[in-house]
């Protein structure tokens, strides 16, 4: 099927017309993914196999890492995960280096990620319990701590500090 441009009047097939505008929204997504889109374009070479991908499927996998990098969670085996964008970096990059060609979908890229998203779940909650940890100590010692959570009279704080170390009130 042939159309017209309206600007110059020239013919072209309706297939350049939605080849044009695949690649606009793929320019579009590469433009939102910023300093990130180096790591995601070479990710997208692993869908090519033998023959080039379809700008529709380029379009459609460039959009779901798109959406994964605003979401920053995913689902594998009915389990959802949450990863930071460092941690979806670190995916790709670890994904382009075993440079498995003609990847079919982002399963194996899931996997990947849900290692990293474990190992970083781990760190999180070590750096919450060292934290945790970190503001008992000072409310302990009669501290102020950020939220302000120490007491000001002296003789209330005498006492939570009693209370602390265990020893009988009366």
């Amino acid at each position: 099927m042939k159309a017209r441009c309206p600007h110059c009047g020239g013919a072209y097939d309706f297939e350049h017309a939605c080849l044009d505008v695949d690649l606009r929204a793929m320019l579009q997504c590469a433009s939102r993914l910023g300093r990130n889109y180096g790591i995601v374009a070479e990710y997208l070479e692993l869908f090519e196999g033998v023959r080039p991908s379809k700008p529709k499927k380029m379009r459609r996998l460039i959009e779901e890492i798109e959406s994964l990098f605003q979401r920053k969670t995913f689902t594998i085996r009915r389990e959802t995960y949450r990863i930071s964008t460092e941690g979806i970096c670190a995916s790709l990059r670890e994904v382009c280096n075993r440079s498995p060609r003609g990847l079919r979908n982002h399963n194996y890229l899931k996997a990947v990620m849900k290692s990293v998203a474990e190992a970083e779940e781990q760190g999180g909650l070590r750096e919450a319990d060292r934290t945790h940890r970190a503001r008992e100590e000072r409310i302990r010692s009669g501290a102020r701590d950020a939220g302000g959570h120490a007491p000001d009279n002296p003789a209330v704080s005498g006492l939570v500090r009693e209370i602390l170390e265990g020893k009988e009130v009366k």
